[in-house]
């Protein structure tokens, strides 16, 4: 019977993880990620005790995913490189703003390991697929409580025109709901039943809506090349004509649909729409792009210090303040805000190497399926 208990709290309670995105305290200094990342460390303390007791018991699903030893091998280098690097201390911990040090990592990797462990079959990803998205749902309509101005006590105003629901940052906000998007597609086309059909079909419409709502150029650049390649694929390697006719039409749509933002950048349309106004001023010589670029050649001169293992991870302030350049309009910055840059300075060109090749193969395995 005890067994029994164990088993099902790590059922239930795995998938309360993927919920995580809806806490937030305004009673916090920051409270958008310490909430979250506290709660998430409990959380996987008491699921671990949990595994660890069924364990005595019980011999769980083993892990037979190549992948899944490369992430656990690419974090212990990162550790080692970590140790290596000018403050261990900082880069163990993190900071409250992000909290993403290795005991961060450590507790993501606990999570990973029991997931593959309890659900592991493809029905049960799906369960976890569907919680993902159902709280997407959820966060998405508090974005529409602040994109709307129906502000409660609950509901924090953004003091922006972008909007960043539970989640505090446009851009970490855009990240989530584009992989959710993507899970929600999937799981539409899965369905059977033309009431879950309609309901994923809602959610997506939503989540689109306030993905378009972040402005997040980076995401929504990322959301039209995803569609394009998936039409590009379409195009080419299905044999059905009528299918290739509708994704060539598709694709062509969208390219000329991405043409007239930048034609028509000074007509009232795109002017008075944030997130096409925002696109449409991608230069070179754009403020924001100026300053990136300031930043990313600032980090490739301060990797050269630590070229092989680089500084460890957290502690970019440091070089990135000694190889300052003044024309940049930021004042402040921990981030080269280019993940291939922080992780050359963190781990060097080793750790660069070992994050590609894991890329590489996450592709190469989703390519396979």
């Amino acid at each position: 019977m005890f067994y029994k208990v164990l088993e099902k709290i790590l059922i239930f309670g795995l998938p309360i993880g993927l919920a995580i995105p809806l806490l937030m305290d305004k009673h916090f200094l920051f409270p958008f990620v310490t909430v979250k990342t506290y709660f998430f460390y409990i959380l996987v303390d008491i699921l671990f005790c949990s595994y660890l007791l069924l364990l005595t018991k019980k011999k769980l699903y083993p892990l037979k995913s190549k992948l899944s030893y490369f992430l656990f091998g690419l974090i212990a280098l990162r550790f080692l490189l970590d140790i290596l690097g000018i403050n261990f201390t900082r880069s163990f911990w993190g900071n409250y703003e992000r909290m993403l040090g290795l005991y961060t990592w450590l507790h993501i990797l606990i999570y990973l390991w029991m997931i593959l462990s309890i659900y592991n079959v493809r029905e049960k990803y799906l369960k976890l697929f569907e919680v993902s998205v159902f709280v997407s749902l959820l966060v998405s309509i508090y974005g529409l409580c602040q994109k709307f101005g129906l502000y409660f006590w609950i509901v924090l105003e953004t003091g922006d025109e972008r909007v960043y629901s539970t989640l505090g940052n446009a851009a970490f906000l855009a990240g989530y709901l584009l992989i959710n998007i993507f899970l929600a597609l999937y799981l539409f086309g899965k369905k059977k039943n033309l009431s879950w059909r309609i309901f994923y079909g809602l959610v997506i419409i939503i989540n689109l809506f306030i993905l378009f709502s972040t402005a997040t150029r980076g995401a929504l650049v990322g959301l039209f090349a995803a569609i394009m390649a998936m039409f590009l694929f379409a195009l080419i390697f299905y044999r059905n004509k009528k299918v290739k006719v509708i994704s060539g039409l598709l694709l062509l749509l969208i390219i000329l649909g991405s043409i007239s933002i930048f034609m028509l950048k000074d007509t009232w349309l795109i002017k008075n729409n944030l997130a096409l106004r925002r696109i449409s001023q991608i230069s070179l010589e754009e403020r924001t792009t100026k300053s990136r670029l300031l930043l990313w050649k600032m980090s490739w001169q301060a990797s050269q210090d630590r070229f092989l293992f680089g500084y460890g991870d957290n502690n970019l302030i440091i070089p990135l303040d000694r190889y300052h350049n003044f024309e940049l309009t930021e004042d402040w910055f921990d981030s080269s805000h280019n993940q291939f840059f922080d992780e050359l300075l963190a781990h060097g060109m080793v750790g660069l190497i070992a994050y590609l090749l894991f890329l590489f193969f996450i592709f190469k395995q989703v390519m396979e399926l």
